[in-house]
């Protein structure tokens, strides 16, 4: 019972920020992926009752066929954390290439954290493709929140367009 007692306390520091991301998103569809029953789901199914929810046991996410239906958004909290990280990387890229164009992922951070399966260095998540959206403490031990947006995830940069080099109209005009 202690367990999820810490468990409601860790995801409610984190809750109003993702609610407010998904307000501000306003998806058809949202997937939550958990490791266990989560009051996010229930909190986020009473805030948007038009929204279609589906929450996914994170040990199932591996296991879901690519022919599955994409949703708008995708939600893992309080899942990676108690899985074994290989399986844990593959779940993110998963749900990041295949399930939706916007993944949003909280997560604790660093060695500080005792009784977790695996534990997580910033520098995994940016090479996962994912940003810092906030970071927050819980027992003066850091957590994130992380998010995926495939519209933003790599922009095109200023120097790689028709007015550079990458002119064929430019190639006898100008020399490098």
């Amino acid at each position: 019972m202690s367990g999820r007692i810490k468990i409601n306390k860790l995801t409610s520091i984190y809750r109003s920020d993702i609610v407010a991301i998904v307000e501000s998103l306003r998806p058809d569809s949202v997937v939550i992926v958990t490791a266990q029953g989560e009051d996010l789901v229930a909190e986020m199914g009473h805030k948007f009752p038009q929204l279609q929810l589906t929450q996914i046991p994170a040990d199932e996410v591996a296991g879901l066929s690519i022919g599955a239906q994409s949703s708008g958004l995708a939600i893992v909290a309080n899942a990676l954390e108690y899985m074994e990280k290989q399986t844990a990387q593959s779940i993110i890229a998963r749900l990041r290439d295949l399930f939706s164009g916007i993944l949003l992922v909280a997560v604790p951070i660093g060695q500080e954290w005792h009784d977790l399966r695996s534990n997580w260095d910033a520098s995994e998540l940016l090479a996962l493709g994912l940003h810092l959206v906030k970071s927050y403490t819980y027992e003066s031990k850091p957590l994130h929140l992380y998010q995926f947006d495939i519209q933003n995830y790599k922009l095109t940069p200023d120097w790689l367009n028709s007015r550079n080099w990458a002119n064929p109209e430019m190639w006898d005009k100008a020399r490098w």
